[in-house]
């Protein structure tokens, strides 16, 4: 009578396992690691853009603060530099929006595009300021509410870190 079933050579494939499973291990290991890289890689970069962001906001409201505590009476309080306006702000902010965007979250990428609009109503007030029109207007209430727009662009950025 003639045995259907194969026989198998036992040594043969414990040899092989033994050969394929460090194989498999490193070849799990290399693409794990080299996903790990690239995570890495990408969390660096978003790090110094919100950095170089968050500089800039910070610019942007000591600007805000110093022109509150200039018009309040503050002599002790920094001052603006000469030559420094919304407007300069306002450029400086947009370039590292443009340069930036890409790290952030669609709500931080919102709070961004809307502070960036709505400052030029803060240069629009600065042009009046300068050009001594008298108007029944106050533009000096606008400046406290930036800051607290500048806050919370932070914040949103903050909240984008887990931080």
């Amino acid at each position: 009578m003639v045995s259907l079933v194969k026989v198998v050579d036992w040594d043969l494939v414990v040899k092989s396992t033994a050969l394929a499973v460090p194989c498999i291990a490193t070849y799990i290991g290399y693409r794990f690691g080299l996903k790990s890289k690239k995570t890495e890689i990408l969390i660096q970069q978003k790090v110094a853009a919100f950095q170089q962001i968050n500089e800039g906001l910070t610019d942007f409201k000591r600007y805000l603060m110093a022109v509150i505590a200039e018009n309040s009476g503050n002599e002790f309080a920094p001052h603006p530099e000469e030559g420094e306006g919304a407007l300069t702000h306002r450029e400086k902010l947009h370039r590292l929006y443009e340069k930036h965007s890409i790290f952030l979250s669609s709500k931080s990428r919102k709070e961004f595009e809307d502070l960036i609009g709505e400052m030029s109503l803060l240069n629009n007030a600065e042009l009046n300021i300068a050009a001594d029109k008298n108007t029944d207007i106050n533009w000096m209430s606008g400046y406290p509410i930036f800051v607290d727009k500048v806050d919370r662009v932070i914040a949103a950025l903050y909240k984008d870190l887990n931080l």
